[in-house]
């Protein structure tokens, strides 16, 4: 199927790849023009706000200019539609990486450096990714690139993210609407999860308050360090801090998050990763 906008832009889509996000649809597709592959991200825009803080994020998001997110060719408005031309990205997703057990801990410090760069420099912007999972981050030649942004879905939105993956302010019964800190959290989640093999569990890592309670901590909360004791402990510090209930406790910045990983690169072992046998 063809996509065309004007003489001069005209996209075939491709069959092998299409995601509905619910906010969004993302295609694959051919550049019939310029013979390249990219991906389209089709958004629904049907007033002026929306579309003008679309406008305002894809600005921030093209002055990326070493790869940190996928480089925006393009965008046309059409029939209450937004469509985001975009780089196609080949490459692993840390998802793929974390199941087939590739991952040294010395590279996903490294990645986590970079993706705090990343939403450092967003975070200036008061641009939140608020969908951070390992689907969601690719290594591409070798560096972590972030995709799948929400564009023109910044506003306060119970509904986005992903469950295991979404910081607690996030959730249906939460009175929070601060979004600053809700990438920091899932990036706690990540690391948990690079020590565990898999997801940590709500209601077995950890646990929510009671509906009742006025404490903003988690009413159970199992540090990694307690089930991988030769883990580094300072990267038990980070996980623990990164997953606060309480967004005020987490870091202040990523580059403070950033300056700790640092240290746990800098040592780079695997001391109490779980493993394949």
């Amino acid at each position: 199927m063809d996509l065309v906008f004007d003489d001069t832009h005209e996209y075939f889509l491709m069959d092998d790849y299409t995601i509905n996000t619910g906010n969004s649809v993302i295609y694959r597709a051919n550049d019939k023009k310029l013979n390249r592959d990219v991906a389209i991200k089709k958004i629904s825009v049907t007033n002026e706000i929306a579309l003008k803080q679309a406008k305002h994020e894809i600005q921030v998001l093209s002055k990326f200019s070493n790869g940190e997110v996928p480089y925006i060719y393009d965008y046309h408005v059409q029939d209450e539609n937004l469509y985001i031309i975009m780089q196609w990205i080949q490459g692993d997703s840390l998802e793929k990486k974390l199941k087939r057990k590739q991952v040294s801990l010395k590279e996903m410090t490294g990645w986590i450096m970079e993706l705090c760069d990343t939403l450092d420099e967003l975070a200036k912007h008061h641009i939140y990714h608020k969908d951070i999972k390992p689907s969601n981050l690719m290594i591409f030649n070798g560096r972590l690139v972030l995709i799948d942004f929400n564009i023109s879905m910044s506003l306060t939105n119970k509904t986005e993210g992903t469950f295991g993956y979404k910081a607690p302010e996030m959730g249906q019964r939460s009175k929070e609407t601060r979004r600053d800190k809700v990438d920091m959290f899932a990036i706690g989640v990540i690391l948990y999860e690079f020590y565990k093999g898999s997801l940590p569990q709500m209601g077995d890592e950890y646990s929510s308050p009671s509906l009742r309670s006025t404490e903003k901590a988690w009413k159970n909360f199992v540090e990694p360090i307690e089930k991988y004791p030769e883990m580094d402990k300072k990267m038990n510090e980070i996980i623990t801090r990164c997953m606060k209930y309480d967004p005020a406790e987490r870091y202040e910045s990523y580059s403070k998050l950033r300056n700790d990983l640092k240290l746990v690169n800098k040592r780079g072992n695997n001391h109490g990763r779980k493993r394949s046998v």
